[in-house]
């Protein structure tokens, strides 16, 4: 018996070395043309890009839903669109961009709306290879709770390590829609415009969720940093397949109540972002070249009503 607990027991320490081991070990050739390496991209836009400057902040429906150089000749600011993909988390999103905001900078929150029915410390798969693979000086942003939220994805990502398919590409995947060269030179995604457009298949409905308020109290604080850089934070709202937005209506009303009630400077109303499938691409919060026009004048009508009570925004 001793034998087998102490064989059992070596198993057991070998496969916990192999799940922790792929932590230390480089990203993949196939991990590296991942979309989420487009972050080292859009950290030295918001170190470099002069102002005055206009910065987005956001799931995949700002990275798929803005044509950052109509808002460039519009508003004669610079535009930065810092989205990537929402499994990454709005606490984990303000956290990277609050460390390169400047003075004078106008920052748009445009969150999904599943962010607020979630965990605010929440983690991802997604979330540990951006801090693991592609920026590893990021993992100091991560709360107790998220690192621990880690902890479940840690064995998928590092036997990923040990795939031998991952260390073979047979396409080149860098410069697909979800590829690390899918974002142009403002950060919009755009490989996409002009493809087909796929079924959109409608989200399940958010009205039974409960609200999660420690999420608005982590914009609340996120608005606070900001302010104190002698920058403005505006908040608005996410594109949505009209039919996913019926479905959850009480419970994109109640995001929009919070962020009245707290004070928060609103850019349109959520109805206004609602679209039609005809302006979305693969899925409920993806526009199409078309639909990231529409919903780019959108933006811009609604800034427009706001930027000229800034007092640093250059008419």
């Amino acid at each position: 018996m001793k034998k087998f607990i102490v064989k059992i027991s070596l198993l057991l320490f070998l496969l916990l070395l192999l799940c922790f081991s792929g932590l230390f070990l480089p990203p993949t050739p196939h991990a590296s043309q991942s979309l989420l390496f487009g972050e080292l991209q859009k950290d030295s836009l918001l170190r470099y890009v002069e102002s005055p400057r206009i910065i987005f902040v956001g799931g995949s429906n700002l990275s798929f839903g803005l044509n950052s150089q109509i808002i460039r000749d519009s508003l004669h600011l610079n535009p930065i669109n810092t989205a990537i993909h929402a499994a990454l988390g709005v606490k984990y999103m303000m956290d990277n961009t609050i460390q390169y905001i400047q003075k004078g900078d106008i920052v748009v929150l445009a969150s999904e709306y599943t962010a607020f029915y979630r965990e605010y410390d929440e983690a991802s798969d997604e979330l540990l290879r951006i801090v693991v693979d592609v920026n590893r000086s990021n993992i100091k942003l991560l709360s107790t709770k998220q690192l621990l939220n880690c902890l479940p994805h840690i064995p998928k990502f590092s036997l990923s390590k040990f795939n031998p398919i991952k260390y073979v590409v047979l396409t080149d995947l860098s410069f697909g829609v979800y590829g690390v060269h899918s974002f142009n030179q403002y950060g919009d995604a755009y490989k996409h415009w002009g493809l087909n457009r796929n079924k959109i298949i409608p989200m399940a409905s958010l009205n039974n969720a409960k609200l999660n308020t420690e999420v608005i109290q982590g914009i609340k604080k996120f608005q606070s940093e900001v302010s104190a850089k002698g920058a403005t934070l505006l908040v608005s709202f996410p594109v949505m397949q009209d039919i996913s937005f019926k479905k959850s209506s009480e419970a994109i009303k109640k995001i929009e109540a919070q962020y009245i009630k707290n004070g928060f400077t609103i850019l349109g109303t959520p109805e206004r972002y609602m679209v039609p499938d005809s302006l979305l691409f693969d899925n409920t919060g993806h526009s199409t070249k078309e639909g990231a026009d529409y919903r780019t004048q959108l933006l811009i009508e609604d800034l427009k009503s706001v930027l000229t009570h800034i007092a640093h925004y250059p008419e």
